[in-house]
């Protein structure tokens, strides 16, 4: 928890951007997404005192997203409104910057798919994040490493896998309410 709470030092260059991100990769069922989640409530409920982030955003992105539907959300979650009314990706994105401008913002991007590198959607979909406040953190769940690295991640933390019973058990207690089963 303690990287949630690090600012970068006053002789950051001004190129560098106002967010550290980290990354969260693992096997799909691994606890990526609950993890984020306890982050998440982790934010709202202890660190609500001190005002570390002036907003919390958390966004479900997917294998297939669309930039302007994540922009709708990201609204929402700061200004709670939708702005559904809103077309044009422009409006859009002048509309997130005004919102996120010179506050420290904490995004969760859950299940991030990254087809390269250098993909288009992704930094379209970051471009509006650089007038956010130093000290600003995006956490990525991904189920790849290169994911997790295409947004330049300062940390990259691999949930550890289960072995077949581990997954069997947890099967078992959320599909059958715990009902034991004899595995060989």
């Amino acid at each position: 928890m303690a990287m949630l709470r690090e600012t970068p030092q006053g002789d950051a260059p001004r190129s560098s951007p106002c967010y550290s991100v980290i990354g969260i990769y693992g096997v799909a069922g691994s606890g990526k997404t609950t993890f984020a989640g306890y982050i998440r409530d982790y934010i709202n409920e202890e660190c609500k005192e001190d005002k570390h982030f002036d907003t919390i955003m958390c966004i479900h992105v997917s294998e297939t997203f669309s930039v302007d539907d994540i922009f709708h959300e990201m609204l929402k979650d700061i200004t709670k409104d939708r702005h559904s009314n809103i077309s044009d990706r422009e409006e859009l994105e002048e509309k997130l910057k005004k919102a996120l401008r010179g506050k420290r913002f904490f995004l969760i991007l859950d299940d991030l798919w990254v087809k390269n590198k250098h993909d288009s959607q992704l930094e379209e979909l970051i471009s509006p994040l650089i007038v956010g406040a130093k000290g600003s953190k995006i956490l990525v769940t991904t189920q790849t490493k290169d994911a997790a690295g295409a947004l330049c991640a300062k940390e990259l933390i691999k949930m550890p896998g289960m072995d077949e019973d581990q997954y069997l058990k947890m099967f078992m207690h959320y599909a059958l309410d715990g009902t034991s089963f004899a595995h060989e």
